[in-house]
This record gives structure tokens, sequence and C-alpha cells, in this order.
């Protein structure tokens, strides 16, 4: 740990996570960091008591609602924010939410689940050059989530390359309905994702003019151009997997039409034999190879409705039905 940051990893039982003093170097303000876990009875009664912010901040840090967005009370900013979870397992690329509260010297964040950006946020503020202020430890909270969603994004690109090849390649069979639950599931993260950066982007936006002057710091135009990376990712990504999907559809209503096709020929080729097998089975008097003078009579019948079902592939042939 750098000799300019005060680390109180357990500071209190009531429910602090970590809580670091940063004194930037090259004379910059001081400023401290508490985490908390939200899913801890005595962070809601902390929370919910006060803890000096203003009550809309409180209800921002201890709040159910987890839309993504930034807001404004007095000088303070509060918020919701995305991040990948900590803990890996089978849900690992879906994306959490953290709570923020921050002033030009003192940030608050709260969690419900270990989150990715948060940890690498306290390793650089217990590095050697920590953030110089609470907005650019939010801002590199915010990069680390863009970077790492890149990733993620090239790696489902990647994966729809793979489906790609398997599509397009005619000898696969019994592969589609795997391929489009597949592609639908890569949509739905790239969705997920667009949700949850939407609104980063309005708040990066420097034209937004209700956020106060110290959130403008320099790192904000590099976060926010990789916020933008992120989407147009995002868009590239959502248009090559619905293209995907239009063809898989295509090449599904082609497969339904040849199988509907085969059942309609063999069944139309079938018509003829149909017939004539009734018409040898009528229970009438006179019927051709019938009786005792025809002893090859079934022979002399299977002939007919061979050659029955030979006319008719003749005439479907001829008039351009197959």
């Amino acid at each position: 740990m750098a000799d300019n940051v005060v680390a109180h990893p357990a500071i209190e039982p009531s429910g602090v996570v970590w809580s670091v003093d940063v004194r930037p170097p090259g004379g910059a303000r001081a400023w401290a960091w508490t985490h908390l876990d939200l899913v801890s009875v005595q962070t809601r009664a902390r929370l919910t008591e006060g803890d000096g912010w203003p009550p809309g901040i409180q209800r921002q840090l201890n709040g159910q609602d987890e839309t993504p967005r930034v807001v404004v009370y007095d000088d303070a900013i509060g918020g919701v924010l995305p991040s990948y979870p900590r803990d890996g397992g089978p849900d690992e690329f879906e994306p959490i939410y953290w709570h923020f509260a921050a002033t030009p010297d003192r940030l608050v964040t709260a969690r419900r689940h270990p989150a990715r950006s948060l940890a690498a946020g306290y390793h650089a503020s217990t590095g050697k050059t920590p953030p110089r202020d609470t907005v650019a430890l939010i801002l590199f909270c915010i990069a680390d989530f863009a970077r790492a969603a890149r990733l993620r994004l090239a790696s489902l690109s990647d994966e729809l390359d793979a489906l790609e090849d398997t599509l397009l390649d005619q000898r696969g069979s019994g592969i589609n309905s795997r391929t489009a639950s597949l592609i639908g599931q890569i949509r739905r993260e790239a969705i997920v994702l667009k949700r949850a950066m939407t609104p980063i982007s309005r708040a990066l936006d420097e034209n937004e003019d209700e956020l106060p002057e110290w959130w403008h710091g320099p790192e904000l135009d590099p976060t926010h151009s990789m916020v933008l990376g992120v989407l147009d990712d995002i868009g590239a990504l959502n248009e090559r997997a619905r293209s995907l999907q239009d063809e898989l559809s295509s090449r599904l209503a082609d497969e339904t039409n040849r199988r509907l096709y085969i059942v309609s020929l063999v069944t139309t080729l079938g018509m003829p034999a149909t017939f004539v097998t009734g018409f040898f089975g009528m229970n009438t008097g006179g019927l051709p190879f019938g009786g005792e003078g025809a002893p090859m009579g079934s022979l002399y019948a299977g002939l007919t409705c061979l050659a029955a079902v030979g006319l008719m592939l003749f005439t479907m042939k001829r008039k351009r039905l197959l």
C-alpha cells in the first residue's frame, strides 16, 4: 500500500466493507472513500438514520431501484452504476449495480454483490498513484466496466462468427433450434449492456448543465469516449445478430417448405395407387384380374398400381410440377 493512503478495511461492524483515506500526490486535496454492504442490516439502518447526506442521496444509496443513473442534489452527486460481479460463476457477465454518493472530498459506495469495478477502484486507490479525487475514482470504475464490456462484446462477436460459419454450412443438420437459442442469448446480453451504458453516456455528456463543475475533470472525455465505443460495439453486434436471425428464419422457412413439398409429393404420387387398390378391393363381380381364371391377378394389379404412379410422375414432370 502506498504511503499516501490510509486504509481501514474493518473500521466498524456496521456494514462497512472498507474505508480509505486517500492523499493524492502533488498536493491535491485528500478525500475519503467508504464502501458499504447493502445486505447488512446495520448498513440500511445507518443510511436510514442519516450520515450527513441529503435525503435524496440517502434514497439513492439505500434504494431498491437499480436503473443506471446519475443525479444531483445540491452540491452532491448520487446514482447507480453498473459493474460485472467479482465472484464469477454462471452469471459472471450479468451486470450488477452499485450505488454511490459523492462530494469533491467524500465518496460513499454501496452494493449488494461484490463488484469487479469497485475492487479495481480499491486497488487503484491504495496504489502508488491513486485517483486525484472522488469523481476520478467514479470515472475509473466506469472506464473499468467499459473495458470489461468491450472484451465481452469481442467474445460475443467471436461466438457469432462461429454461429455464422455453422449456419452457412449446408452439411449441418439439426442445428437450427440451438443456433436460434444462442443468437437470442447474445442479443439479450447486448441489449442488457445497452440499457446499462446508455444512461451513463448521457451523464458523461459535457453539455449536461445540471452536473456541478467539479464533475467535469480531465478523466471525463476519455471515459465518455470509452462508453461511446461500447455503445458502437453493441450496435454493430446487434446488427450482426439481427442479420443472422433473419438468415436463420429464412433457412427455417426453406426447410419447412421443403419438408411440406416432400409430404405433398409423396401424397400426390400415392393417390393413383390408392385409387387402384380401392377399385380392386370392391366386392363386386366382373373385376379384371379376378377369379380363378386369372391366377396372376395380384401381380397384374400391382403392376397397374406402378403404372399409375409412373403415369402421375410423368404428368407432373411434363407440367413442371417437380
